[in-house]
């Protein structure tokens, strides 16, 4: 059956197992349906709706399958402690049209994720999953903005600022009638009127703030020094909200739910449908009858059936076996469709945002050229103005990144010495030819870059560069570039040494050095690929080296 509902999170200081039990017979009670036995095994409540409940060792798993008209629905939640000790829940709600010309089911969470975090919240990183927004202070702000750069939460997180001339109370009561519907899917925090004004008044934040009763929806991975990044992040002007609030409720509500349907689980869950739990644990038929039948030998009549009904039994364990086998199959096929388009997704957002950058780029670089073409016409320097550029200014038309290496030698103060082999990988993408081209303008950036060092025209690293190269010079964004490595990498022995590459012996005796800076050639996928470089232009050489172009070296995420 089609996904409809998807929740994931970890809970702190409870048995998961007792929660799920407790909230998921206090739901059934809500339905109807009072004083159901939770035990292992299956059993069916009313016509055409059945219960299963299955436990093992470490996860315990309740579902309740309604085959009714006009449309089937499953309800499943799963409980689960790894071996570590981080206890999850994680509930999933799927559902098929039983008859034609039926209405897909509404964006209305279950209502057992609102009582089950209604007696407990949800923990994903720092975010934290509540039945009801939390209401933040100017004194929490720097919480709130701890949990949005947080690498290690994987749900959106929805801020509600306080709308400037409406009652706080009232605007509140808005706020939280608009994000209803996310519970589970998204950590929703409201701030209070000091914290609005003190976040809009923060100039380190001032692309990603949100302020005048808009709502914005922050995806993880914040970063507020990038100006492209705040592009990601999606804002619900107060003026959308106060026109339409069902269709604003509605554009809010639909991110969140599609990223929690096609987000890639857990590990530690993705092993349980993998090593098929349920055909193991302790409702499984094929288990509780193992033990050999014992017949009464005073009654033949029935030792003869004996053998007749064993074999039957195990004609139907077959069959079950075969299922349960088909089953676990069937699931790993969706979960592997589930990451690819949970992929496809985020690598459609990056190509949007990189084409928006680039386009912006693009007409301010075309409007300066007008600009300077008709100086210099009034000028009188007709000829100058539309003069073609020398063929050792253009820029090469790139279709591989194995094709940089026949015009490195332009490079006046950069050296390029790394495996092509490697560099070469990336001309097995269908991005080979946008890599190759951010490639060479990076390495245009970092021999401009080392001219002006070396000319005494700029005086600091690469990156303050980037933020305001020298007039007449080529930049990058200073958003991809990165003069160092995260402190988990650089004290890493395996991954500093993936960083070292050659360099001449005046820059380093033994022909060898870290390389931390790089430049972000694509943050996307998989490969998101780096260009290492090392920053001599103060020292002996007066040089730029780069010692590698190729996929993302290994670190935590990798």
């Amino acid at each position: 059956m089609p996904l409809h509902y998807r929740s994931v999170f970890q809970i702190r200081d409870a048995d998961p197992a007792e929660l799920a039990r407790e909230q998921f017979g206090t739901w059934l009670s809500e339905l109807g349906n009072e004083g159901v036995d939770l035990s292992p095994g299956r059993r069916s409540l009313d016509e055409g709706i059945e219960l299963a409940v299955a436990e093992g060792p470490d996860t315990s798993r309740f579902r309740l399958r309604s085959s009714g008209y006009p449309v089937r629905l499953m309800t499943t939640l799963t409980a689960h402690r790894e071996r570590g000790g981080r206890a999850w829940l994680w509930l999933e709600q799927e559902y098929e049209a039983s008859a034609t010309n039926v209405e897909p089911l509404k964006l209305r969470p279950p209502g057992l994720i609102r009582g089950i975090l209604r007696k407990i919240s949800g923990h994903d990183g720092l975010a934290v999953l509540t039945e009801q927004p939390q209401r933040v202070t100017a004194a929490g702000l720097d919480v709130l903005i701890d949990v949005l750069c947080d690498d290690e939460h994987h749900v959106p997180v929805v801020v509600a600022s306080t709308h400037p001339w409406r009652n706080p109370s009232e605007w509140t009561e808005t706020a939280r009638d608009l994000t209803a519907n996310l519970t589970g899917t998204a950590a929703v925090y409201v701030l209070d009127r000091e914290a609005t004004e003190l976040l809009d008044g923060m100039v380190a934040f001032e692309d990603h703030k949100v302020y005048g009763g808009a709502v914005r929806t922050y995806l993880p991975g914040v970063d507020p020094a990038s100006t492209a990044d705040a592009a990601r992040h999606r804002v619900l002007p107060q003026a959308r909200i106060m026109e339409s609030p069902g269709r604003a409720k509605m554009l809010l509500t639909m991110l969140p739910w599609q990223q929690a349907r096609t987000r890639p689980l857990p590990e530690a869950l993705r092993r349980i449908d993998a090593n098929g739990f349920e055909s193991g644990t302790k409702h499984d038929t094929a288990r509780l009858f193992r033990e050999p039948a014992t017949a009464d030998h005073a009654d033949q009549a029935a030792g003869d059936l004996v053998p007749r009904l064993s074999a039957a039994l195990q004609e139907a364990l077959a069959r079950i076996g075969q299922y349960d086998q088909q089953l676990r199959e069937a699931t790993a096929r969706r979960r592997a469709a589930e990451d690819r388009a949970y992929e496809a997704v985020g690598q459609a957002e990056e190509e949007i945002l990189d084409h928006d950058a680039t386009r912006t780029e693009l007409d301010a670089a075309l409007d300066q050229v007008r600009w300077l073409q008709s100086e210099l016409v009034d000028s009188g320097l007709v000829e100058r103005a539309y003069a073609p550029v020398p063929s050792d200014q253009r820029t090469p038309q790139l279709l591989s990144v194995g094709e940089l290496r026949h015009h490195v030698v332009r490079l006046r103060r950069v050296s390029v010495d790394l495996d092509w082999e490697i560099a070469e990988r990336l001309d097995e993408s269908f991005k080979a030819a946008t890599w190759a081209a951010k490639a060479w303008r990076a390495l245009r950036a970092l021999d401009d870059y080392a001219e002006a060092r070396v000319n005494g025209e700029f005086d600091r690293d690469f990156y303050a560069y980037c933020q305001q190269p020298p007039p007449g010079r080529t930049g990058i964004s200073a958003n991809v570039v990165a003069m160092t490595e995260s402190d988990d990498t650089r004290g890493n022995r395996r991954f500093a040494a993936a960083r070292q590459f050659a360099v001449p012996v005046e820059v380093h005796m033994e022909g060898r050095v870290h390389m931390w800076a790089h430049v972000k050639l694509d943050s996307a996928g998989r490969t998101a690929p780096r260009m290492h470089f090392y920053d001599d232009t103060a020292g002996p050489t007066g040089r730029i080296h780069v010692g590698y172009i190729g996929p993302h070296l290994p670190n935590k995420q990798t």
